[in-house]
């Protein structure tokens, strides 16, 4: 049985955990400033969802990362659910292993984050690009989606030493 001071400690952290969600979101479409380091653009919510599923149990993380895609899926023009899905299973996969196979250090988190952005960028590159048969897909690959994948892993060092403390 839970007693009051373990749910309302439970209750803050699910507030942070969306304040954070938030504050990403506002980060990654925002034109005020960029994260961008040239050719590489990260996807930072990723190395966030994987830290709320290490920490706060996998399914919080997956309905976290169902909602961020509804948000990116609402915003983006061409994606039609891309983002629901991609994010949401990528998710569920790094929440299944985080449960069952790693331990919880930081090694693990990079590996996750990195393979998990690797997956999101390497799904998109293959549903937009070489299954519309687009020329020079493989510049996309190389010079956006790999980049892009390291450089979105770099931020699971802040983000987990954030949420240890």
């Amino acid at each position: 049985m839970i007693n009051v001071k373990e749910k309302n400690r439970n209750n803050i952290i699910l507030a942070l955990q969306i304040f954070a969600v938030f504050c990403i979101a506002v980060i990654h479409y925002s034109t005020l400033f960029s994260v961008k380091i040239g050719t590489a653009s990260p996807l930072i919510i990723i190395p966030l969802l994987i830290i709320v599923s290490y920490y706060s149990g996998m399914w919080r993380g997956v309905i976290f990362a169902f909602a961020y895609g509804i948000y990116m899926d609402s915003v983006a023009a061409e994606t039609l659910c891309f983002n629901t899905l991609a994010l949401g299973l990528i998710i569920c996969v790094c929440g299944v292993l985080i449960t069952y196979f790693f331990n919880r250090n930081i090694s693990a988190v990079l590996l996750l984050s990195l393979g998990a952005a690797l997956a999101y960028f390497v799904l998109k590159w293959l549903f937009f690009f070489v299954f519309t048969a687009t020329e020079g897909h493989h510049i996309y690959l190389f010079r956006y989606a790999v980049p892009s994948a390291i450089y979105s892993a770099v931020f699971a060092l802040p983000f987990y030493y954030i949420a240890k403390f």
